[in-house]
């Protein structure tokens, strides 16, 4: 069963079965207890963090260190929002029963897909891991190769307004 209570946002929503993705940043969460997390700190990505003041977010350590040390990476004001507190991550977790956080490097250095355990073959949030489906249907970064291995059922990018499905051209 799908952990519904977990990918919920005040951000605009889509709604895919019983998964509500946020229009923009829809890899971050949220709920009184669910758990917030970012695929990545560029910019986009990070801008609503401040919602969360208070709250774990949970993000790759590569990708905060870079963030906070990195010139031109990110806008670092967001990043460093009063009150938003991180959880770094080393590699994959656990966030809650069906839904893990695994690296996928390639976009950014510490980059991190959501994998939500269906029952079925997972659903992957990938955030920035493809900015379009050509990347995933023909893969070249470590990212991009590890969410083909997974065999998703689908894969949600941040710049797509669809889906994408194995074997979609």
């Amino acid at each position: 069963m799908m952990p519904k209570k977990i990918l919920r946002t005040r951000c605009p929503k889509r709604r895919v079965g019983r998964l509500l993705l946020p229009h923009n940043v829809f890899e971050t969460c949220h709920k009184q207890d669910g758990a917030p997390c970012n695929t990545h700190l560029h910019f986009d990505h990070c801008g609503g963090n401040y919602l969360f003041a208070g709250r774990p977010i949970y993000v790759q350590r590569r990708e905060l260190d870079d963030a906070r040390s990195e010139d031109d990476y990110t806008i670092r004001e967001w990043v460093e929002a009063p009150g938003v507190r991180y959880v770094p991550v080393d590699g994959e977790l656990e966030l809650l029963p069906g839904l893990r956080l695994v690296p996928a490097p390639g976009h950014t250095r510490g980059m991190q897909v959501v994998v939500v355990e269906t029952g079925g073959r997972p659903v992957v949030v990938g955030g920035d891991v493809a900015v379009w489906f050509g990347e995933l249907d023909e893969p070249h970064t470590e990212g991009q190769l590890r969410v083909r291995a997974l065999d998703p059922e689908l894969v949600w990018l941040a710049h797509e307004h669809e889906p994408w499905r194995p074997g979609t051209v």
